[in-house]
C-alpha cells in the first residue's frame, strides 16, 4: 500500500505510525511497517491498514486504508530438459523440474504436444501430471517428424507462465543406403598392389545427423581375416563414394566383403554387404580361381 504525505504549512513528514489489520483484528508486530512480506500473510484473508504522520508540531489523525484481499499466488515456472533430440521411440517419456508455490498449494502439470510451430487447438495433445515427468501410452503415440512441446505449474487455481517450446523429433525409418560398385560379385583385377577399390553409395535418411563406417573381410577360411577394420566415412551424407586399400600381404585371389553400415541419433541403423571378388593378375596372389565362381546378392539388414 502507499501513501501521500502534504502539509498546509510546508512542513516535511517527521515520523508516521502504521497500523496493519487482519480481518479486522489488529497485528501489533507490524505496527509502523510499510511493507509486509507474503510469510506474513495468507491467501484469502483481508487486510487494512490505519496511518497517521507527524510533521514535527502534531500528529495527523489516523486515514484508514480501504480493505484487499489476498490474492492466490501462481506456482513457479518450470525448466525442460531435453530440447531438440531425435528419437525412434514413439511413446516417449518428457523431463521437466519440480515447481513451487508460496501458498503450499499442491501442485500439478499441464503438458501440450504439437505437431505444428503455430500451435494450433486441433494439433495438440494435453496430459496433466502431478509428477515432472510424463511418458505417453501407445494410444498416445506420435507419428514421424518433429513435434514441439511446453509445460506449465497450476495449484487448480492460478497457472504459471508455459515453458519455451522445446522439440523432439520421431523418426521410426532406417537410413537407406545402396552401393551402385562395385555390383554384386564384380570381378575386379589389378596388377598392381597395393590395390585401390573405390566404392560409390548412396546415403539418405529422415535425419541430417547420420554417420557412417566400414569395414571389409575376406571370404573363406584362411588366416588373411580382415582386410581393413571399422573405418569412418566422413560426410557420409554429402559423400558419394570412398575408397580403400588391400595390402600386398593382405591381398589373393578370392571373395571380399565390403560391410557398410549407416546409423541416426534416433538409433537406427542400416548394413548394406557387397561382395566382390579380387583377381592379382600379377600372379602374386594365391587360391581364388577367376572371375566366375558362385553369384552373391546384397544383405541388407535393419536394426532399431
Amino acid at each position: 500500500r502507499q501513501y501521500a504525505f502534504s502539509d498546509a504549512d510546508s512542513d516535511t513528514e517527521i515520523d508516521k505510525e502504521v497500523l496493519w489489520y487482519n480481518n479486522s483484528k489488529i497485528v501489533k508486530y507490524l505496527s509502523n511497517y510499510t511493507i509486509i512480506r507474503n510469510g506474513n500473510t495468507t491467501k484469502g484473508e483481508n487486510w487494512s491498514i490505519d496511518i497517521r504522520v507527524y510533521d514535527g508540531y502534531e500528529w495527523s489523525s489516523y486515514t484508514n486504508s480501504t480493505n484487499f484481499t489476498v490474492l492466490n499466488s501462481a506456482p513457479l515456472s518450470v525448466t525442460l530438459y531435453n530440447n531438440d533430440t531425435n528419437t525412434s521411440d514413439t511413446t516417449p517419456t518428457f523431463n521437466w523440474s519440480k515447481s513451487s508455490d508460496v501458498d503450499n498449494d499442491a501442485i500439478s502439470y499441464i503438458l501440450e504436444i504439437y505437431n505444428d510451430t503455430t500451435m494450433q487447438p486441433q494439433n495438440r495433445s494435453l496430459q496433466k501430471t502431478t509428477s515432472q515427468n510424463y511418458t505417453l501410452d501407445i494410444l498416445e503415440n506420435l507419428t514421424d517428424g518433429k513435434h514441439y512441446w511446453r509445460v506449465l505449474a497450476t495449484d487448480n487455481t492460478t497457472n504459471s507462465s508455459w515453458t519455451n517450446d522445446f522439440t523432439i523429433t520421431i523418426d521410426t525409418t532406417s537410413p537407406e543406403i545402396t552401393i551402385s560398385s562395385p555390383t554384386d560379385s564384380q570381378s575386379l583385377s589389378s596388377s598392381t598392389t597395393p590395390y585401390k577399390v573405390i566404392v560409390t553409395y548412396n546415403f539418405s535418411d529422415n535425419l541430417t545427423d547420420g554417420f557412417c563406417y566400414y569395414n571389409v573381410t575376406k571370404e573363406g577360411l584362411t588366416d588373411i581375416g580382415t582386410a581393413i577394420s571399422d573405418t569412418n566415412i566422413p560426410n557420409c551424407e554429402i559423400s558419394t563414394s570412398f575408397s580403400f586399400a588391400i595390402s600386398t600381404e593382405r591381398i589373393e585371389d578370392d571373395y571380399y566383403s565390403i560391410n557398410f553400415l549407416g546409423n541416426n541419433t534416433a538409433n537406427l541403423s542400416r548394413m548394406v554387404q557387397r561382395k566382390f571378388f579380387f583377381d592379382d593378375t600379377s600372379g602374386g596372389g594365391s587360391g581364388g580361381g577367376g572371375g566366375g565362381g558362385a553369384i552373391y546378392q546384397t544383405i541388407i539388414q535393419q536394426t532399431q
